[in-house]
């Protein structure tokens, strides 16, 4: 009997550290991504070396002239890059000033900046339109099936003392929401 309430109580044990959850470093996680990336075959320290040394071989393979004109247009094409991310950030915060002056969001400029100007123009109006046609047939929607207060309709003037006696509670609290005057005057 003692040793099989002893197993019993090794299991439970065994139970309750699978069940406690334990704390994953950060050189963990990075053993995980390691370990899969090394499954499909791809070594990203390893990538990005070859990468500087097939660079590197290309280099030495080519004259001087060669080399020049090759390093001349890896230049032009990183400075290409960079007036580009300058001149779509440029162009947000024009995009982000336009909407707020059309009382737009500033936040949707992500959804309408273009690197061309006449482009992103067409698409802050666009946008603008879409908006202002979905707002207003949210609101005709709400209009159209907005049932009117009882009493705001008919003549609040002819509600009596007697009548106002034999109202329901519910009726009378109404009738307090939308004319604290009436019901005032009825109530003394």
């Amino acid at each position: 009997m003692d040793e099989e309430t002893r197993d019993e109580q090794q299991e439970q044990d065994g139970q309750e550290q699978q069940e406690q959850p334990t704390a994953v470093t950060s050189e963990d996680v990075a053993a995980m991504i390691a370990e899969a990336l090394k499954k499909i075959g791809i070594n990203p320290q390893r990538s990005a070396r070859e990468e500087a040394e097939r660079e590197a071989d290309r280099l030495a393979r080519m004259s001087d002239e060669e080399r020049r004109e090759y390093k001349m247009k890896k230049r032009e094409s990183d400075l290409d890059e960079r007036e580009n991310r300058l001149l779509l950030a440029e162009n947000k915060a024009a995009c982000a000033t336009i909407l707020a002056e059309k009382g737009l969001p500033a936040q949707l400029a992500d959804f309408v900046v273009d690197a061309d100007a006449d482009t992103m123009k067409r698409n802050i109006d666009q946008l603008d339109k879409i908006i202002n046609a979905a707002v207003e047939t949210k609101v005709k929607q709400r209009l159209a099936s907005a049932s009117p207060r009882s009493g705001s309709g008919g003549s609040v003037e002819s509600v009596t003392k007697e009548s106002f006696r034999k109202m329901s509670l519910a009726e009378q609290s109404e009738l307090y929401r939308s004319n604290p005057e009436l019901y005032k005057s009825l109530t003394k």
